[in-house]
């Protein structure tokens, strides 16, 4: 099994039900919304985190599964074994992408994230204090996290002009 914990609570949420023998590794998407385990039957499965489903069992190893990871833009599985392989696992989801827009809400956290760790530190080292400042390079790494963690259809410009009235909020403001 595979079990999934809240942290703050220490409860155990879901328990992930499937593999016949132990499971060795585990892996969490970057969008968290799915688990990929790796187990001694030799298989590797993908679990949906919110619901507990298990919707693909991958298989091919002639041994144990040792390891698993996830690319970042989660369209790829990486799995190890003691037969000595790595296997590559492309995942096709049949996934309708979103059409481009300039904004989402739920890339708001990432934003708020972004303006307070480029924003100076205060003198007791902890607080934030004063303009944010970013160069182009950080803000197209900012666009690339957000591509990661599910919000690859926002445009920059709109991301930008998020970005800036958020700033702007908060009471400041950038400088062309």
């Amino acid at each position: 099994t595979v079990r999934i914990w809240e942290l703050a609570s220490g409860t155990c949420v879901r328990t992930l039900q499937g593999h016949t023998d132990w499971v060795s590794a585990v892996a969490v998407s970057p969008d968290g919304h799915w688990v990929v385990s790796g187990s001694r039957d030799g298989t590797v499965r993908i679990w949906e985190l919110a619901s507990g489903t298990c919707v693909r069992t991958l298989e091919g190893g002639t041994g144990w599964v040792n390891a698993v990871a996830v690319s970042p833009d989660g369209r790829w599985v990486v799995s190890g074994g003691n037969d000595h392989t790595l296997r590559i696992w492309g995942l096709d989801w049949e996934y309708e992408f979103p059409e481009p827009v300039d904004w989402d809400e739920g890339a708001r956290p990432y934003l708020e994230i972004f303006l307070t760790l480029h924003t100076p530190c205060g003198l007791d080292g902890l607080s934030r204090e004063g303009e944010p400042a970013w160069s182009e390079e950080a803000f197209g790494q900012l666009c690339t996290e957000l591509g990661v963690r599910g919000s690859g259809w926002l445009r920059p410009a709109g991301v930008r002009a998020r970005l800036e009235a958020l700033a702007a909020g908060r009471g400041w403001h950038r400088e062309a």
